[in-house]
Order: C-alpha cells, then sequence, then structure tokens
C-alpha cells in the first residue's frame, strides 16, 4: 500500500511545476463529451514539461459550463494505469482519479472523453456502455504518436 501511495504521487504534477512557463505546448484540441445528452466539447492541451522531458495534458476548457481542475497531468501515470488493464476489459473513468489532482467530480469523465478522442486515442468506448471504455488495443502505437509531437512555435513569423 505504502509503494501504491508513492506511485501515486509520482504520477501526479506538483503545484510547483503548474507554471505554465515550464510547459510548451505540442497539441491543442477538443473532445466530445461522454454523454451523447451533453453539448458542448471540453477542450485540452498536451505539452513538453522543459524540465522533466515529459508530456502533460491538461483540460482547458468546457464549453458548456461545469467545473473541471486545469493542472497539469502527467501522460506517462496515464500510461502506465492503463498497461496494467486487461485488453477488452470494461472499466469506468473512476480509474484515473490516482493521476489527477484537483476536487471537481467532473475531472475523470472530462479526462476520459480526451483519452478517447482521435486526437489522443488512449482508450475507447466500450460496447457495454457509453460510460464504460476500454484499452486501446494500439496504446503503445497512440502513446508513441503524441511523444513524437514537438512544441508547437508560438513566435513563429506571421505571414503577411
Amino acid at each position: 500500500m505504502a509503494n501504491q501511495n508513492k506511485e501515486n504521487q509520482n504520477s501526479k504534477v506538483h503545484d510547483s511545476d503548474n507554471l505554465d512557463e515550464n510547459y510548451q505546448t505540442v497539441l491543442i484540441g477538443e473532445a466530445d463529451k461522454l454523454s451523447t445528452k451533453s453539448t458542448g466539447k471540453i477542450g485540452f492541451e498536451i505539452a513538453l514539461n522543459v524540465k522533466s522531458k515529459l508530456k502533460f495534458l491538461r483540460i482547458t476548457a468546457n464549453a458548456s459550463g461545469g467545473l473541471f481542475s486545469r493542472g497539469w497531468v502527467s501522460l506517462t501515470g496515464i500510461t502506465q494505469l492503463l498497461e496494467k488493464i486487461e485488453v477488452d476489459k470494461p472499466f469506468k473513468s473512476s480509474i484515473f482519479k490516482p493521476v489527477i489532482s484537483g476536487g471537481s467530480s467532473n475531472n475523470v469523465s472530462f479526462l476520459s472523453a480526451i483519452l478517447r478522442c482521435p486526437l489522443v486515442g488512449f482508450i475507447q468506448p466500450s460496447p457495454s456502455s457509453l460510460f464504460l471504455h476500454v484499452v486501446n488495443p494500439d496504446l503503445v502505437k497512440q502513446v508513441a504518436l503524441i511523444e513524437k509531437l514537438t512544441p508547437i512555435d508560438a513566435k513563429a513569423p506571421s505571414q503577411n
């Protein structure tokens, strides 16, 4: 149990690492919400932490309102968690609680929606329920695609 708690602490990001200056954006996107009855999209960003050289994800917007945490979430923590799940075994969004900080109950479902979207594709909807997920059988490939992303050059010269 002590090792699990230590592992969970290492997979979360500490507040001092949440400063935007420590991150270089590699991808900005939007994801559909999990429920077909919900309107709006979930905005997200994936970035490279300049100190650790690892990729992180954060929720940036909820088009239809509702609270969420804007903290950075380790993609390494997410993939390590997903690698422990049996292929084709459905799971709930709550499985992501160990890797995401913040008190909003929306966090895990919004994170699941992001991980399901085609831009990320770490998980897929379960055939048995709209709110259950399965690990993408091509998880390794999807992770490799994200890892290859390079920072978006925010200082690129404008085309006049």
